[in-house]
């Protein structure tokens, strides 16, 4: 007998609606879960501090229980100064952190639109600095000719941009 092997499942929010002035404990929010592309559940949660309320498309809670254990089985944990042996993602952490990388994105896209951010050497550590300079072509070329810039996020991918602020902001509290 052949024992299959499950494969990771990719886990996705879409249509996220989120409410920052009814969060309070926890996120208050709405989405659409797809899982490796297809859709699977609509979640929410109430901010008030109470687990996600996650509602599969099928009505059948079985494919809940199986998504959960699938998690459980092919996500490794994370490291975490509360537990020892680190943290088993659940299907409720991943839309957290999915959640988390929604609004940084909105976040840091608004950011972008009115300052200039560059990433710099100070102190031998990598930085983030932000200028009050409009995000101009010649203001953003003027930044890169500073010996000292390293990138101009504004010039990034999104995506890049974001990895490369959360790699520093890692190695900032690495060094706290």
């Amino acid at each position: 007998m052949k024992a299959t092997i499950e494969r990771k499942p990719v886990i996705a929010l879409k249509a996220i609606k989120h409410s920052a002035f009814a969060s309070e404990e926890t996120h208050c929010y709405q989405a659409t879960i797809y899982v490796d592309g297809k859709r699977f559940a609509t979640v929410r949660n109430s901010g008030f501090g109470g687990g996600d309320e996650v509602h599969p498309l099928s009505g059948n809670y079985d494919d809940v229980r199986d998504l959960e254990k699938r998690i459980k089985e092919t996500y490794d944990r994370k490291p975490s100064k509360y537990f020892a042996d680190g943290f088993q993602p659940t299907l409720e952490s991943i839309c957290c952190d999915l959640v988390n990388d929604h609004l940084r994105e909105r976040d840091l896209r608004r950011r972008l639109k009115i300052r200039s951010y560059t990433v710099e050497t100070a102190d031998g550590h990598r930085a983030v600095f932000v200028y009050k300079c409009k995000p101009t072509p010649p203001n953003l070329q003027a930044l890169l000719m500073r010996p000292c810039v390293h990138h101009v996020l504004n010039l990034m991918p999104i995506k890049d941009a974001l990895a490369l602020v959360k790699e520093i902001n890692d190695e900032e509290e690495a060094r706290a």
